[in-house]
């Protein structure tokens, strides 16, 4: 009583199922279900029991759907940014060519629906927003233009100091065996 399922868009981008109990703890596995609930489950005898009632009405709303929420609506359990928990959010219907967008509480979509708040939600599944968000360096080197640097310079090493001794020249970019003069004031 009280769980739910959910399928949660792994970082590989596949889907995978899992049960959240009602203090929002993710289970993958049916396993660890049992040991959390301490009891096991009836297994199935074959594959007619799992098989749906033909007659069954595949539109049928969930049993704790929001009485205020349209049926062209979908539910969803978020993640909250802070990793504390989860939260349940509403996702609009997405138009032809629109991205999905949410809202976090039932009085937003109640105001969305009725026409009083003309902003849309928050734009679902936008990785990049995230990731700036979570990562604001990743998002400001990203916006600027890529520059060229010189290689930095390389120490000598013992290998150069020996080539330097036998006549050779070190490679280009290694240090070198005469003195620059230093610059700045004097």
């Amino acid at each position: 009583e009280g769980w739910g399922q959910c399928i949660k868009v792994t970082a590989g981008g596949k889907d995978c199922k899992c049960f959240v109990n009602p203090e929002g703890k993710l289970y993958y596995h049916k396993s660890d279900i049992e040991k959390a609930l301490g009891q096991q489950f009836a297994k199935r005898d074959g594959p007619e029991e799992a098989a749906e009632d033909p007659d069954a009405d595949i539109d049928a709303a969930p049993q704790r759907w929001p009485k205020d929420l349209p049926a062209s609506w979908r539910t969803a359990v978020r993640r909250l940014s802070s990793g504390r928990g989860h939260h349940r959010c509403f996702i609009a219907p997405a138009e032809e060519g629109q991205e999905d967008f949410y809202f976090w509480h039932m009085k937003d979509v109640e105001a969305f629906v009725s026409g009083a708040r003309s902003t849309r939600g928050i734009l679902l599944n936008r990785a990049d927003r995230c990731d700036a968000a979570r990562h604001p360096s990743r998002q400001q080197a990203a916006e600027q233009p890529l520059v060229e640097t010189p290689p930095a310079k390389r120490q000598r090493s013992r290998t150069d100091e020996g080539e330097a001794a036998a006549g050779k020249e070190p490679p280009e970019g290694a240090g070198s065996a005469t003195k620059r003069p230093r610059e700045g004031p004097t």
